[in-house]
């Protein structure tokens, strides 16, 4: 679904539609709790997603469960990189916002013509370990992100009420 507050889009996504042998799940567990065909409804979200960027105007945020790269024990979803990535750009999505790995990570995806931010905010239970750490804005701690918007800029707060990131959003 999508949800605009203000200027920004916020555009939900059910990763585990999209990925149903991801992780601790299974094609039939999820057809199972869906009572559909998860291929089914991945095409459907994802032309229904294509179709909501292409109208908005919006700064946009993409939110799902799964994070698209990390630095803790999932690194790079492949296939979550390949069905998302080209949308980002094609969109000018500027945020991917996950949980899934339980630590607080930002990470800077720069490429030569587009760049993103994967934010992953998923430790408020058992920490997993940072494997690979090149940033200093990857941290294995609990805590959640509070994002909040302050005229042009996107504020990221930690559980202490710190900005440990702020940027413009508005070119």
């Amino acid at each position: 679904y999508k949800k605009t507050i203000e200027s920004i889009d916020f555009f939900f996504l059910d990763t585990a539609i999209m990925q149903p042998n991801y992780s601790n799940l299974s094609y039939n567990l999820v057809k199972s709790k869906i009572n559909s065909n998860p291929l089914e409804l991945k095409s459907k979200m994802i032309n229904w997603l294509k179709s909501e960027l292409e109208k908005s105007n919006n700064f946009k945020i993409i939110i799902g469960h799964y994070p698209m790269i990390s630095f803790g024990m999932y690194g790079v979803n492949k296939d979550l990189m390949i069905e998302l990535l080209p949308i980002l750009k094609t969109y000018d999505v500027k945020y991917y916002i996950s949980g899934h790995d339980h630590n607080l990570q930002i990470i800077d995806i720069i490429g030569k013509d587009f760049n993103f931010k994967q934010i992953i905010s998923g430790a408020t239970s058992y920490l997993y370990p940072i494997v690979k750490n090149k940033s200093d804005k990857v941290f294995s701690t609990f805590g959640y992100f509070c994002i909040d918007t302050d005229e042009n800029k996107v504020n990221i707060y930690d559980i202490d009420e710190s900005i440990i990131h702020q940027e413009d959003f508005i070119e």
